[in-house]
């Protein structure tokens, strides 16, 4: 039976803090799309002992995944409002994430996963969820997938600044990308337009 063979695919998950070691001179030089993703805080330690597990747990619960507040998700509305795309919800003040949590709770879990084995699934299994199905933060295109994600992580575009306002570092990020190097920029700047607008990238800033 004939089956259809996908060309290209969606790479990933990379971890943001492998990136960092060399700033992703791993990546394709080709132009493509690409997306951030939260991942859990990366701490393989934490499984050694009850301890550490509680630590890394608590502090992964009180960081929230997104965080916006006086920001107008709409296309109108004041010069100094940012606009996003998809222009179809307007919030004021909204944090997404663990929120407060009974901490005798987090004892109670910890003391149940009470061996490293036990541990290390839940550390994967946790981490392995949020990637799937957490939200994703940014969409973006380029020429170079390199060269782009290189300014992301050494500072030169805002997006390391919209990270470090709601709380969040690269080594708390996983990145995928999707190689399209037979598109002109138009044809990558329209797929990403509208996968923006399909999967509502909050940090994906755009005029209307």
């Amino acid at each position: 039976m004939a089956t259809n063979m996908r060309k290209d695919k969606w790479v990933g998950p990379i971890f943001g803090k492998d990136l960092l070691v060399n700033y992703g001179s791993k990546l394709p030089p080709e132009g493509g799309l690409y997306l951030w993703k939260k991942c859990l805080i990366q701490n393989p330690d934490a499984i050694m002992d009850e301890t550490k597990f509680k630590v890394w747990l608590s502090d992964c619960l009180e960081i929230p995944f997104i965080k916006a507040h006086n920001l107008k998700l709409s296309k109108g509305g004041k010069p100094s409002q940012q606009s996003i795309r998809p222009n179809f919800i307007t919030f004021d003040g909204l944090e997404i994430g663990s929120g407060k949590y009974a901490k005798s709770r987090i004892e109670d879990f910890v003391s149940e996963f009470n061996s490293i084995n036990l541990r290390q699934n839940v550390y994967n299994m946790f981490q392995d969820a949020v990637i799937q199905f957490s939200p994703i933060l940014y969409i973006g295109e380029a020429g170079s997938i390199k060269n782009r994600i290189r300014d992301h992580l050494q500072g030169q575009s805002d997006f390391k600044k919209r990270l470090e306002n709601i709380g969040i570092d690269y080594k708390e990020t996983v990145l995928f990308y999707i190689v399209k190097k037979d598109k002109k920029k138009r044809e990558r700047e329209l797929l990403e337009y509208y996968l923006t607008h399909l999967l509502i990238a909050p940090m994906s800033v755009r005029a209307g």
